[in-house]
């Protein structure tokens, strides 16, 4: 049975593009779109500015905070690793430094105008700018220290004299050694309490005179402490100048 005339040419037509190679262009695939980066919104940026402010100032407040320690207890000859101070003592250090020392307040305030001023939160910055940031921490970074190194000296000096300690003073202190208690003048109140911890204290009397009582070498005018053990004790009463 012969077959059409007409089904003949579409089958030829059919085995002939099957066999032809394609020629010309392919049509590229499809890209993927460009994505543009965008600039933070205002939001952003303060947000970035203030986690960095909050950042740099915790950082001040806990290098003061050590400093200070560090200069207070270094002057009456105690190094504060032997103390076991918790880590929140120089947080809260840190802080009531500025009491004692108001400048202390203008490195604060500096480091907030620094990170604002700069942009820290930018993602626009030149090196310059950059540079000029770091450069201005560090330098609010060694005025802190040397600010609470000055301050932790100048307390501790002041702490030495009965006249101007503002440490606590020990109206009753039962348990001691009786030359200890002797020397110590408990009888008079002018023994004052210079560290209390969970295993002992310190504690010692101050000179009478700031006058007389600062002679010209440094270990001099250190008054002489006494680490007395909190098991020996039985009564301990204090009472704030």
């Amino acid at each position: 049975m012969e077959q059409p005339e007409s089904e003949i040419k579409v089958s030829a037509e059919q085995a002939s593009q099957a066999t032809t190679p394609v020629t010309g262009h392919q049509p590229a695939p499809p890209s993927a779109p460009v994505q543009v980066p965008t600039e933070p919104s205002a939001k952003e940026v303060a947000a970035g500015v203030i986690k960095e402010e909050l950042l740099l100032i915790g950082l001040l407040v806990l290098l003061v905070g050590l400093v200070s320690t560090r200069a207070y207890y270094g002057t009456f000859g105690v190094r504060y690793q032997s103390l076991d101070l918790p880590p929140t003592h120089f947080i809260i250090r840190g802080l009531t430094t500025v009491v004692e020392q108001p400048l202390l307040l203008l490195p604060y305030v500096a480091s907030l105008g620094i990170v604002a001023f700069f942009g820290v939160g930018s993602s626009k910055k030149s090196t310059l700018r950059k540079l000029l940031a770091y450069i201005s921490i560090l330098v609010i970074i060694a005025a802190s220290g040397w600010l609470a190194f000055w301050t932790g000296y100048l307390s501790a000096r002041r702490d030495m004299y009965d006249k101007t300690s503002m440490l606590p003073r020990i109206v009753a202190l039962d348990g001691l050694n009786v030359s200890v208690a002797q020397e110590l003048r408990i009888a008079n109140e002018q023994t004052r309490l210079l560290f209390s911890g969970d295993d002992f204290m310190v504690v010692f009397t101050p000179h009478s005179d700031a006058e007389n009582a600062t002679p010209g070498r440094e270990d001099d005018f250190r008054p002489i402490l006494f680490w007395v053990s909190n098991d020996t004790i039985k009564i301990l009463q204090t009472t704030y100048p």
